[in-house]
Order: structure tokens, then C-alpha cells, then sequence
């Protein structure tokens, strides 16, 4: 009688990130809060798509933010709002990331105020 033995291998599970992690990386760039709306398992997730959608619109409206000065100083216009407040509405926005990233990673929806209602209608 021959007996065969099977090597003990371990079993490899295949771990899919949940979903609060998937939403608080769709903060750091736009590349995956773009990617996690396009690929199924996650743009299944209400929690993912609001956040990923956030995510674009908070980007973008740091985008602008960024740029208006440059628009105000290149249209002539000499403004102290530009050298005073600016940084600090910046820093504000900065800030509002960092708490947008934390609330994600805990599976808290905090939804901003214009951007949290169209990017939960998206």
C-alpha cells in the first residue's frame, strides 16, 4: 500500500481592502478616486462612490484655489487678499483634506456641504 502525501501548503487568501480603506485612499490623488469608480466591486459601494467623488470635486476645488491668484494678479488687479488670506483659505482647505481622509479611513461618511450632496446624487 502506497500512501501519498500532499505537501502542507498554505492556504492564500485573497484579502479585498474594505471599504473604508478603499475611500480614504481616493483621497490622495484623483488617479484612484477615478480608478475606484470604474472598477466594480467598488463602484458598487455607496460609501466608496461618495467619497471617490468628493475626493474629484475637493481636487479640483483646490485646483482653482491654487490658480485665482494667478488670474487676479495676471488681470492686474493688485489685491492684499492675494499675499494675506490666500494661504490662509489654502491652509483651510488643507486642513478640511486631512479630515475628509481621517473620517474615511474610520467609515464615517462626512459629507460637505455642496460637494457631499452631488457627489451623493453621482
Amino acid at each position: 500500500m502506497t500512501v501519498i502525501l500532499e505537501p502542507n501548503l498554505p492556504e492564500v487568501a485573497q484579502e479585498v481592502p474594505t471599504g473604508n480603506a478603499v475611500a480614504g485612499f481616493a483621497y490622495f490623488t484623483v488617479i484612484p478616486a477615478i480608478f475606484f469608480l470604474l472598477v466594480r466591486p467598488f463602484k458598487q459601494d455607496r460609501f466608496i462612490r461618495i467619497n471617490a467623488w468628493q475626493s474629484i470635486f475637493l481636487f479640483a476645488l483646490i485646483f482653482i484655489e491654487k490658480h485665482v491668484p494667478d488670474v487676479i494678479e495676471w488681470l492686474g488687479v493688485n489685491l492684499d487678499l492675494t499675499i494675506h488670506v490666500w494661504p490662509f483659505i489654502l491652509y483651510g482647505t488643507v486642513l478640511l483634506w486631512f479630515v475628509l481622509v481621517y473620517k474615511a479611513f474610520t467609515k464615517k461618511l462626512f459629507k460637505l456641504p455642496i460637494l457631499g450632496d452631488l457627489a451623493e446624487i453621482l
